[in-house]
């Protein structure tokens, strides 16, 4: 219901052109789509959707994936890929480990569809290419896992390295950029990773205020994680000068509101980007 009213909100504001990600099927075991969407003022010229394989615990509800979107702006081609990942579950190690060993299996996944879609679609050298979403991976995050999650992936493993413990900001580097170019857009502009989820304030007294306690989880508060990112992905072999773009501004949007019970419209904020493409 949320999502069909906004899809008709953006119709009234020009936003004609509209992909989202498929309701499962009955026989499916879950019981709600993975919540993507794409709003544009530009036709979206070609569709696809590519489910995760899997999820766990609570995920495992929701059909979560891959929306990619082909977009014509006036003559210049978008490729774009839109994803939630899955969720980190506080509590036991076997769950937190099986959470982040899932991510790492859906950025897998997320690698070989992006390839295999863009060359279906006729990848021009000029083309643009964004992945933005929700990807629960917190750059942050400074202590790390156990390097046992990569158990099941040891390409990855010695991909970064063979490091000591496993630092999932980078995994995600390595896992979609690797040799490629993936450019994290605000990194890029501010050096810096903004806080996206469970932020909070610094008190004089040394303490921290949480400000949002009904939409984060309880475990979380506090925490102020960076979960949310924009990239631009250059394959290798392809100059960046030929899809070059300017980020004339890149925010943080905290979607805040008064006279309800929450605080602001989504436990997460949003990354705004203006992007100009060269002509």
């Amino acid at each position: 219901m949320r999502k069909m009213k906004l899809k008709h909100k953006a119709l009234k504001q020009g936003l004609t052109y509209q992909a989202e990600s498929p309701s499962p099927s009955f026989f499916s075991g879950q019981m709600v789509d993975g919540g993507l969407v794409t709003l544009s003022r530009y036709p979206i010229i070609s569709q696809s959707f590519k489910l995760f394989p899997y999820a766990v615990l609570s995920d495992n509800l929701a059909s979560k994936g891959i929306l990619y979107t082909k977009i014509d702006i006036q003559g210049k081609i978008l490729h774009l890929f839109n994803t939630h990942l899955q969720a980190s579950y506080i509590g036991k190690e076997t769950n937190v480990n099986a959470t982040v060993s899932t991510r790492v299996d859906q950025l897998l996944c997320f690698n070989k569809f992006m390839f295999k879609t863009i060359q279906e679609n006729q990848y021009d050298k000029q083309d643009l290419i964004i992945i933005a979403g929700d990807f629960n991976v917190d750059a942050r995050l400074r202590e790390g896992f156990k390097i046992t999650v990569l158990d099941q992936f040891p390409d990855i493993r010695q991909a970064l390295n063979n490091p000591q413990r496993y630092f999932e900001y980078d995994g995600l580097l390595a896992i979609l950029g690797g040799p490629n170019k993936l450019i994290n857009l605000y990194f890029e502009k501010y050096n810096e990773h903004p806080v996206t989820y469970a932020d909070c304030l610094d008190q004089e007294s040394g303490d921290k205020l949480p400000l949002e306690t009904v939409l984060t989880i309880k475990e979380d508060l506090n925490s102020q994680q960076c979960l949310d990112y924009i990239f631009q992905f250059v394959p290798e072999n392809y100059n960046i000068q030929d899809c070059q773009i300017r980020v004339p501004n890149i925010f943080v949007e905290k979607f805040q509101i008064q006279g309800q019970k929450f605080t602001q419209l989504s436990d997460h904020y949003g990354i705004v980007c203006e992007l100009q493409l060269n002509e």
